[in-house]
């Protein structure tokens, strides 16, 4: 008589989250849901456009400038390749087009009049998973830029297209610091968000052990959140919020 092979309980799969995830299910449940959960599709606007193009074309901009040195020449091409992509091109308006530029020559002419100004760039558009293992959570993202400070000190950049800076949170630098830690180990890390519409001034961040802690906490806490109800509610609509 054979004995019956007892098969192992399955693995809880990993929970993927990101900043942006985290902060929208902190917005609105139901939009969390639809997005994350449904894999819905998330209309385009002119503000999300706008900050795609703008994105795009300071990576192509410091990719270009990093080859050739020459301010006007990596403008030119960061502008005609940017308009050219496949993702971002249907959404493009006269009215994107225009502001885009303007931003772009405003980080040109910043950078021809303090070239002290012009970042020493070690990686752009940085993809970066880590994972949280006690709470079997997958962090993921994007690093918009990684600039070298020294050679003890690294700095990452997000740029933000908001015309008030006033509500930025601190928590995704601090969750992107955790990554370039782990990307950079024995790097002292800084962080800012670049305002664009702010002539491209910097807002900082401070890197510490509590922040980044409280950062974690929250991913912590969002995970237990969303499990619970995925297990003790399957049936139950997640709550909207609704907006102004």
């Amino acid at each position: 008589m054979t004995k019956s092979k007892t098969s192992k309980p399955k693995k809880e799969a990993s929970l993927k989250l990101s900043v942006s995830s985290v902060e929208l299910f902190h917005t609105c449940k139901a939009k969390w849901y639809y997005r994350y959960v449904l894999k819905l599709p998330s209309p385009s606007n002119y503000y999300s456009t706008a900050g795609k193009f703008i994105h795009k074309i300071l990576e192509i901009f410091l990719r270009r400038y990093k080859k050739s040195k020459d301010l006007r020449d990596a403008g030119n091409v960061a502008y005609w390749l940017a308009k050219k992509d496949e993702e971002i091109a249907p959404d493009l308006t006269k009215e994107i087009k225009k502001e885009g530029l303007q931003w772009l020559k405003q980080i040109v002419r910043k950078y021809e009049n303090s070239p002290e100004l012009i970042p020493d760039v070690l990686k752009i558009e940085v993809p970066f998973t880590f994972k949280m293992e006690e709470e079997n959570i997958l962090v993921r993202g994007f690093i918009d830029r990684i600039d070298k400070v020294d050679s003890d000190t690294i700095r990452i950049l997000d740029y933000k297209t908001s015309a008030n800076p006033t509500y930025l949170k601190p928590t995704q630098l601090l969750i992107y610091s955790v990554a370039a830690q782990k990307k950079f180990p024995g790097k002292k890390v800084t962080a800012a968000y670049e305002l664009v519409r702010h002539d491209f001034d910097s807002k900082e961040v401070v890197v510490s052990e509590e922040g980044i802690q409280n950062a974690l906490d929250l991913f912590r806490e969002t995970g237990e959140e969303i499990r619970t109800h995925l297990k003790e509610q399957p049936d139950t609509p997640w709550e909207p919020t609704p907006s102004k």
